[in-house]
């Protein structure tokens, strides 16, 4: 049986992060910015495109700044809920590492 369809994993990657509910903003263990989903622009509203940066220059909550070096350093999960400033707005921080693995395309 022949399969003729190929599937564009970085196009349904792109897809998937647009689809999330919430701002997503994908960091290395560096804190660069790799890949982010236009809700996080929208939240944001960082002055260039967000590729590349560091974290902390998007991103200039020191509480939420530690929780995401909390969960580098640990290598697991970390979640917060954290008051912005005095207008009550909450933010809810969920940090998640992930492994990138190099995939074995033999057959």
């Amino acid at each position: 049986m022949s399969d003729s369809t190929t599937i564009d994993y970085q196009h349904f990657f792109y897809e998937l992060l647009e689809a999330a509910p919430w701002p997503v903003i994908i960091i290395d263990r560096n804190q660069s910015i790799c890949f982010y989903n236009q809700l996080s622009v929208q939240l944001l509203e960082p002055a260039e495109p967000m590729q590349g940066l560091r974290l902390d220059q998007v991103v200039h909550d020191q509480a939420i700044l530690q929780v995401v070096q909390d969960s580098i350093s640990a290598d697991q999960p970390r979640k917060a809920e954290h008051t912005k400033d005095a207008s009550g707005t909450a933010w809810k921080v969920t940090v998640t590492p992930l492994e990138h693995a190099e995939r074995n395309m033999q057959g």
